[in-house]
């Protein structure tokens, strides 16, 4: 019996190949062109897709048709690129509410390497963001010599 997951990337990566119809074997050769293994750990989230994976998955779900799950990988892969640029000076601020479309970031460049970054999941966070965005513009003083 296979282990289930809540994690994002997995979920939808198991939604992916339902969607197309294939089994996890037929799922690996055919479309990761890798191990059946590695998709089956993929969809354990054991460890979930990452990286340059994301980014293959979703250019095979735009070959296929799928631009829905083309645009879920590329979220999740920004997501995954935002949050480890934290650990270079970047801020991260994250709506509360529960997932809708539209969903992604606003990012913008306060000076020097200073940056701020918002991310919205409901058309009523992104006027949220715009407003944070805004008031940390506003409130924005950069460094002497930056």
């Amino acid at each position: 019996m296979q282990e289930q997951t809540d994690n994002e990337a997995s979920l939808a990566l198991v939604a992916f190949r339902k969607a197309l119809g294939l089994t996890q074997q037929a799922f690996a050769v055919e479309i990761m062109k890798s191990a059946v293994t590695t998709v089956a750990r993929w969809e354990t989230g054991n460890p979930p897709p990452r990286g340059d994976a994301l980014v293959r998955l979703a250019e095979a779900a735009d070959e296929h048709g799928l631009p829905k799950f083309g645009n879920e990988f590329r979220y999740l892969y920004m997501d995954e690129v935002i949050g480890s640029l934290k650990f270079h000076g970047l801020s991260r601020v994250y709506s509360e509410s529960e997932y809708h479309e539209p969903r992604g970031y606003l990012i913008r460049k306060l000076g020097g390497s200073d940056y701020v970054v918002v991310k919205f999941n409901t058309s009523k966070s992104i006027a949220a963001a715009i407003d944070f965005l805004v008031k940390q513009l506003h409130q924005f003083k950069p460094e002497k010599g930056k």
